[in-house]
């Protein structure tokens, strides 16, 4: 089959999974949110052939403990005397593992650390979005903002930049990446940010095109940030779960840097 068939139709119906459970109820959204970060780390592990099993097991655990914990303390079920009671126990998981039962070294165990703070702290800023309309109600449509202006500047970065990017911005990291590519894409983000705001009728006109530009900017940064980790890894993709398109990480690196951005922005423009 055409590899841009593939790629087309993998891509259409990685965005109706993504955006059906965001849609659907805040209980698949926060799914696909746990789904997102163990697919990720278990790439990330993989790509830097970090074998210890154990310490996998454990940074997968406090992940995803971490990603609940947020929810319940987003969504008013746990306050902050219990936050501080499951973030206590997650550093003395972390601390028993690496005096008591683990062999590897600070410097085997660090960029694993680093890799699960940083996919953890992302994905709670992603989930926050959620409840940032009104809060102590599921509310998608920041969500569903956030992951569209993303797929659009994507879009728009990669077809123009394809077709007529010549002044690289990184070629030590990413050599496909592109000036005219980021112009455009910027471009485009802005627009979409000005459709959003004829659709809504929060924040100017003016507003939703910053919102764009800031997302552009992030998703940048987050496209830049995964390929010099590849290329340490030595490897083209993070993975092979969506054909076409690589892996989890490969897809959502954009987001999880513009989801910290985003969310702030938002939050700024409502006060």
């Amino acid at each position: 089959m055409n590899k841009l068939l593939v790629r087309t139709l993998s891509g259409i119906i990685f965005v109706l999974i993504v955006l059906g459970l965001i849609i659907w109820s805040e209980y698949s959204m926060v799914a696909l949110v746990l789904i997102i970060f163990a697919l990720a780390l278990f790439e990330f592990r993989r790509m830097f052939r970090q074998n210890d099993r154990l310490l996998f097991t454990v940074l997968l655990t406090t992940g995803l403990l971490t990603l609940s914990t947020a929810y319940l303390f987003i969504t008013g079920f746990i306050g902050l005397h219990m936050i501080a009671i499951i973030a206590g126990s997650i550093l003395l998981i972390l601390a028993l593992h690496y005096l008591v039962i683990s062999n590897t070294s600070i410097r085997e165990t660090g960029p694993g650390l680093f890799i699960t703070l940083w996919l953890t702290g992302s994905l709670i800023f992603f989930m926050a979005l959620g409840w940032i309309r009104e809060p102590g109600n599921y509310d998608p449509a920041f969500l569903v903002i956030l992951l569209s202006l993303i797929w659009v500047f994507d879009a728009a970065a990669y077809i123009f930049g394809s077709l007529f990017g010549k002044t690289q911005i990184a070629p030590s990291v990413s050599p496909g990446k592109t000036l005219e590519g980021l112009v455009s894409g910027m471009m485009f983000t802005a627009l979409a940010g000005y459709i959003i705001f004829r659709l809504t009728s929060e924040f100017t006109a003016l507003q939703w095109v910053m919102i764009g530009c800031v997302v552009g900017l992030g998703a940048t940064a987050g496209d830049l940030f995964e390929s010099k980790l590849k290329r340490e890894a030595g490897v083209k993709d993070s993975g092979q779960i969506i054909p076409g398109h690589g892996g989890i990480l490969d897809r959502f690196d954009s987001l999880l840097f513009t989801a910290p951005l985003f969310y702030i922005v938002i939050l700024i423009l409502k006060s």
